[in-house]
């Protein structure tokens, strides 16, 4: 078995065994890649592949070195990911593949690595690395009926608020422009600014209606009021799965709850689309009122593992790991907009994602 690293955009073994691996999901896709690649000049592709003597694919761990004068350097599997486990069949693979990883790792003189598992974490054992489920995530199986998915959603704090804001006439529109992405942002811009979480750059977010959107992996909804977007939820697609990654709301609305709207057409287009697991997004262990907030939906609730080697310690692990409470968030609220939006540049120049 040997082990090196290829470039996915020119080498289409990779979507291949992206394709056909159980666990293969869209943050492994060289789609994916391309996204991250044009909006942050600073990640360096790489991309290991193990492969038997017949040069067929048998192993795969997508990672890319991030660098930064202040920050240093790190490797992570991947930025801007919530998981992406290694795609092996046994353990001698992924030997191979984390012999690869320790190679660059130690070329590259970074300063640590880091690999985000949802799959794999159990069956992953190496005393070298810390432990740290710092996020959850939540899956929706979409293998009922909608009237059934409905009935297992919380009458109280789900169901009335989809009638109400149906009663309201809250109109769902889907995106069918890059101006419509424009949109998205500014409510995203508002959302992550109540929070204390600096935004990622537009061009992240419209890198990937140029790039996704032609290849049917993404969908943007927005709930408009009275011809005022005031909500608006971006989803990833790929194979049996829809990720509910992104979503930008203007707080004055929240009294007609577009938001459970929202997530419900999104949720009834996955199904019609035939997908089979619908996915909200990674939520932070410190945010109690999304993680209730998901939960309501009749979601399943899983663990997301963040393997540091060695153990992380500074500035770029407590950015991770800061909650809405931390001081860091607290001073991004008071920036004006604007400088907010510099601050995201700034931060995701310098901490990855």
């Amino acid at each position: 078995m040997n082990a090196r690293i290829i470039d996915p955009s020119l080498d289409s073994r990779w979507d291949a065994f992206v394709e056909g691996h159980p666990l293969g999901c869209i943050f492994h896709h060289s789609a994916w890649k391309q996204v991250l690649v044009q909006t942050f000049g600073q990640l360096r592709p790489l991309y290991c592949i193990a492969e038997d003597d017949q040069k067929a694919i048998r192993g795969a761990l997508p990672c890319a070195l991030v660098s930064s004068r202040i920050t240093g350097k790190r490797l992570v599997s991947l930025p801007f990911s919530l998981y992406c486990d290694p795609l092996v069949d046994n353990p001698e693979t992924f030997e191979n593949l984390k012999a690869k990883l320790f190679s660059e790792y130690q070329a590259q003189k970074a300063s640590f690595l880091v690999l985000r598992m949802r799959f794999s974490a159990d069956s992953f054992q190496s005393d070298a690395f810390q432990d740290f489920v710092g996020y959850k995530n939540h899956i929706l199986s979409l293998e009922p009926d909608l009237n059934e998915l409905m009935h297992r959603f919380d009458r109280k704090c789900v169901q009335s608020h989809i009638h109400k804001a149906e009663r309201s006439e809250v109109e769902v529109r889907t995106a069918e422009t890059e101006d419509d992405i424009k949109i998205f942002f500014g409510l995203h811009v508002k959302t992550r600014k109540k929070f204390g979480t600096p935004p990622q750059p537009l061009r992240f977010f419209i890198n990937m209606w140029n790039v996704l959107m032609p290849k049917g992996m993404m969908m943007v909804h927005t709930a408009w009021y009275r011809n005022k977007p005031i909500s608006s939820l971006l989803c990833l697609k790929y194979k049996a799965r829809v990720h509910a990654e992104y979503i930008g709301t203007n707080e004055v609305y929240r009294n007609i709850s577009p938001n459970m709207l929202l997530m419900w057409k999104a949720i009834q287009e996955a199904r019609r689309q035939e997908y089979r697991f619908f996915e909200f997004g990674g939520t932070s262990i410190n945010n109690e009122g999304l993680l209730h907030f998901k939960r309501r939906w009749g979601t399943a609730e899983e663990n997301i593992h963040h393997f540091f080697y060695p153990e992380v310690k500074g500035f770029s692990s407590d950015f991770a790991r800061s909650g809405e409470g931390s001081v860091l968030s607290k001073c991004m609220k008071r920036l004006p907009n604007w400088l907010f939006v510099q601050a995201g540049k700034f931060a995701y120049r310098h901490l990855g994602g």
